[in-house]
């Protein structure tokens, strides 16, 4: 393995030979080391017929798309477009309907997030209460460094599975 100051600006063309076989043989060395890694870590998961039939066959296909470039259908993307904004207006809408939310809610906004998850709302004094008129009062599992309830995507995507999971379960 090679490794020059900037790669930008190293003459490539005039590099010696005994450079050139140094950093060839490293760059054999660690590829075989990484490969019989991840063979290994095939076998014990027993992965190899996946890897085998699926993955190492897409790989070229997988090349060619990041060489060329996939092709995309500019109208059928806004038409998925538009359709996806009109599910998410009549989602939004249903949960504007939802008792103790006003209808000028902005689920943009985290700060509407958590006071309607979570129906806290933060004191002047910095303190987060427990506002029992508004939200739907679920539990804040993941707070920031400053405390305030996380209204990320993961955060986001956990809370929706344990409220999938709990409706799952009151409708058995």
């Amino acid at each position: 393995m090679l490794t020059v100051e900037d790669n930008k600006k190293f003459d490539w063309r005039n590099i010696s030979l005994a450079d050139c076989l140094k950093g060839n043989a490293m760059d054999t060395h660690y590829t075989a080391k990484i490969y019989y890694k991840l063979l290994e870590e095939l076998q014990t998961k027993k992965l190899e017929t996946l890897y085998e039939r699926l993955i190492s066959p897409a790989t070229m296909i997988f090349r060619d798309m990041e060489y060329d470039g996939l092709l995309i259908d500019q109208n059928k993307l806004k038409e998925l477009k538009v359709d996806i904004l009109a599910k998410l207006q009549m989602l939004e809408g249903k949960l504007k309907s939802c008792k103790g939310l006003p209808p000028d809610v902005n689920f943009s906004s985290s700060h509407h997030l958590v006071l309607t998850l979570f129906s806290l709302e933060r004191s002047t004094a910095g303190e987060w209460t427990i506002n029992e008129q508004y939200g739907f009062g679920l539990y804040p599992f993941a707070k920031t460094e400053k405390g305030q309830p996380q209204t990320n995507e993961e955060t986001m995507v956990q809370l929706r599975d344990m409220v999938n999971e709990e409706y799952r379960r009151r409708t058995k």
